[in-house]
């Protein structure tokens, strides 16, 4: 009998541990603070806790602490550096305007055209060109329009050389 009133109550003790262990993970540090106040006051007289155990208590509220800011500053750090990765690519975009821009629609359509706008749709940044509207990372090649001008001059040149010799 009494090796199953022994396993019982480690079972109801491991139990209440992890309902503990849970209750704390989601209390801030000033209630963890308060509760360990609590418990010091209402200790039993003649089995106090040792300086050691509340040594213990206040170290796991400072770590527990420490890693909830460690977490906040690592959201936050993240959250700015999608800001400037977007803010990158659109100024990357934005200096397309006006240039002569290969890239895929998504209707999954090669196209060629001039960009002539750029916009964000749902965090994403939309290049168009011409009346086509392609995802910025779908822009396999971007022209400057001088060396457009250059290649067709050239171009024009080498047929009308030909013409001339024929």
């Amino acid at each position: 009998m009494s090796t199953t009133s022994s396993v019982t109550s480690t079972s109801t003790d491991s139990s209440t541990y992890a309902t503990t262990a849970d209750l704390a993970a989601s209390l801030d540090s000033d209630t963890f603070l308060e509760l360990l106040i609590t418990e010091i006051q209402n200790q039993d007289p003649m089995e106090p806790m040792s300086n050691s155990e509340i040594c213990e208590q206040l170290s796991q509220i400072w770590e527990l602490q420490s890693n909830m800011d460690l977490s906040d500053t690592l959201e936050s750090l993240s959250s700015n550096l999608e800001s400037v990765a977007l803010a990158q690519n659109l100024a990357s975009a934005n200096s397309m305007i006006g240039r002569l821009a290969v890239g895929e629609t998504e209707e999954n359509g090669e196209i060629a055209g001039y960009v002539n706008g750029v916009t964000i749709e749902d965090g994403k940044i939309k290049v168009y060109i011409a009346e086509h509207t392609c995802d910025l990372e779908d822009i396999s090649e971007v022209l400057d329009a001088s060396l457009l001008e250059t290649y067709t001059e050239t171009e024009s040149e080498e047929e009308t050389e030909e013409v001339g010799e024929g």
